[in-house]
């Protein structure tokens, strides 16, 4: 079984791609989708684009995207909203199932505890899975002053794709042992 997983955001948005062999959870890829140069709605045509083409290319069975939550203000939660559609109806169109997946519920499994920071999240992917961890908290660095060359801030969307595929894994694990418990 192969996961997609999508943190959608309105500038970024992070992507990972995970394969169930056996027990074993393997990561085959994972990258980040840079949108600053579009301005709403054209964002959302874009992201449903890039997201098809992730589809396309990696053939999930299931793609699992964050489930819009509680957020500062309405106008985030209408864009979130938007941007969690727009990748929802590229994986409808490809007849792909689509699990949504809680921010708790992906820090719970990918850091052990669901009020996990992002930084957690990525140090506990980086140590369980072997992942790159620049890779996964991508940096941005100062580009001028005394400071250049330097972190200036991370981006964590990379890192939350990927629990987002720990946490599907996990929950599509219980529902087969729920289902084999039935049987």
């Amino acid at each position: 079984m192969k996961i997609l997983g999508v943190d959608h955001g309105t500038r970024y948005a992070g992507w990972a791609v995970v394969s169930l062999e056996g027990d074993a959870m393997v990561f085959e890829g994972h990258g980040l989708l840079d949108m600053t140069g579009f301005t709403h709605p054209e964002v959302l045509r874009v992201l449903k684009n890039r997201a098809g083409r992730l589809i396309d290319q990696w053939n999930p069975d299931v793609v699992a995207l964050e489930k819009p939550m509680a957020m500062r203000s309405g106008k985030v939660a209408r864009l979130l909203i938007e941007m969690y559609a727009a990748c929802e109806i590229a994986a409808l169109e490809r007849h792909k199932a689509i699990m949504p997946v809680t921010p708790q519920l992906a820090k719970l499994y990918a850091a052990g505890h669901g009020a996990a920071d992002k930084e957690d999240v990525a140090l506990a992917l980086q140590a369980k899975y072997g992942l790159d961890y620049d890779e996964i908290a991508v940096p941005l660095y100062y580009k001028t002053g005394k400071r250049k060359g330097e972190v200036r801030e991370r981006l964590w969307d990379v890192s939350d794709a990927c629990a987002l595929c720990v946490a599907a894994v996990e929950l599509i694990k219980a529902q087969v042992q729920v289902e084999v418990g039935q049987a």
